[in-house]
């Protein structure tokens, strides 16, 4: 159907076989293998550029999970005809995964040709797609790079997929154009990443803790405990820095692992009447391999878990709350007490107070900034999650507070605990 169609437009399609190696079985459209080898030999003959353009189909899993499958490979299949139709030759395009596509387009040396390009593939794949008998709409994310003769091929599309995924983490239904430092970036992150699988090896990571003050007696309580990279030659390196690369590269249950065992022998030496608080991701609650080493710690800490606190950021929460209130329970049963950090932000939902095991809250520090600057709406929310909290009989702890007056609103709205820069900064802690 796709060959007659385009005859009538007037489009040079070759004849598809989608059981030839070369080509992908889905869609007939080129396989990886097939893209590489015709991109390879246009940069090494061509005298002029070639536009790469990766095209990622936004979202598609929610097609899969609502409907099907199967209809998810019938978007799949629609869009990569499209793309196709639009370049006028089913040999310029190949799907290469998934739901990503990569098209060629030469000559071209002009940003500004490719990104109309793009725009054109973008809008065709946005036409309405009919799939187990309904009427979708997808979007797609494209991102461009520019080869110049003699490029080479898996730098090119290397450039292409950083800036896709940029398209995407923009929002989707974007084109981006590749920049000159997306590359560098990505080789940026690379050697941090491999720097920190040599810091776990050579304990570079350590927990320092911050005071959490109690706000009736203004006396140190317990602290939280955070993350810190100090290297062996004693440079820190800030969490900014190298959390989002333990996030992209699945480094932040070890993490997670060295902050509580750390927490854990610090805590059999505190004075009992002080606890600690430790985060741990919800990536983690959702590893079956972390559930269980942070359970062997637990077990064999020697240390009343009733002086553990243990935070979870709510609003990062995954959809699968079994997992989560499994893990949240196992970790709990020698009596560690569960927080909600950051709450009151993003998508905070009230249902999950009622299936999780939640025993605290922690106000976000947003609200505590609110506040210094004498913003009522602040104050009031505040003063709003503490109701909340009280008629759910929880405990509260306020985050950031630097300064005696938002510490003096807290106090007399009748929050537990603060933390912050006017009680001191996260530095290492021993018994003495």
């Amino acid at each position: 159907m796709l060959n007659a169609v385009a005859r009538r437009l007037g489009y040079r399609l070759a004849p598809l076989d989608a059981a030839a190696p070369e080509h992908d079985a889905l869609t007939g459209l080129a396989s990886r293998a097939t893209l590489e080898s015709r991109l390879a030999a246009t940069l090494a003959t061509s005298a002029a550029g070639v536009a790469v353009l990766r095209i990622d189909i936004d979202d598609l899993e929610r097609v899969n999970e609502a409907l099907s499958h199967a209809a998810g490979d019938e978007v799949i299949r629609s869009i990569g005809h499209r793309i196709a139709m639009e370049l006028g030759d089913v040999r310029d395009v190949a799907r290469i995964s998934g739901a990503a596509f990569v098209a060629t387009h030469a000559p071209c040396t002009d940003a500004d040709e490719a990104i109309a390009l793009a725009n054109r593939l973008r809008r065709a794949a946005a036409e309405p797609v009919l799939a187990a008998d309904h009427v979708l709409q997808a979007t797609v994310s494209v991102g461009i790079a520019l080869g110049e003769p003699g490029a080479d091929v898996d730098h090119v599309l290397r450039n292409a997929a950083l800036a896709v995924r940029r398209a995407r983490d923009g929002g989707g239904d974007r084109v981006e154009l590749a920049e000159s430092d997306l590359a560098h970036r990505a080789t940026q992150r690379l050697e941090l990443e491999e720097a920190m699988r040599r810091a776990l090896v050579q304990h570079e990571f350590r927990a320092w803790y911050q005071p959490i003050v109690d706000f009736a007696t203004a006396e140190i309580v317990g602290y939280e405990a955070l993350i810190r990279w100090i290297t062996d030659d004693g440079r820190q390196i800030f969490p900014g820095e190298f959390i989002p690369v333990a996030e992209a590269s699945g480094l932040v249950p070890e993490l997670d692992i060295i902050v509580l065992a750390q927490s854990l022998g610090l805590l059999a030496v505190l004075p009992r009447e002080r606890f600690l608080s430790v985060n741990v991701s919800p990536v983690s609650l959702t590893r079956p391999d972390f559930v269980r080493r942070a359970s062997e710690l637990l077990e064999f800490s020697r240390v009343d878990l009733r002086r553990l606190h243990l935070e979870v950021t709510e609003t990062a929460l995954p959809s699968d709350l079994d997992v989560v209130r499994s893990a949240m329970l196992h970790l709990s049963m020698g009596g560690a007490q569960w927080y909600f950090d950051d709450f009151g932000t993003g998508y905070s939902s009230m249902s999950n107070l009622g299936e999780l095991p939640v025993d605290g809250l922690k106000l976000d520090m947003s609200f505590t900034r609110g506040i210094h600057a004498g913003d009522e709406t602040s104050i009031r929310l505040a003063h709003g999650l503490l109701g909340l909290a009280r008629g759910l009989d929880l405990a509260t702890v306020a985050e950031g507070v630097e300064t005696d007056a938002v510490a003096e609103v807290l106090r007399a709205q009748g929050w537990d605990q603060g933390q912050g820069w006017l009680y001191g900064k996260a530095a290492p802690l021993d018994a003495a």
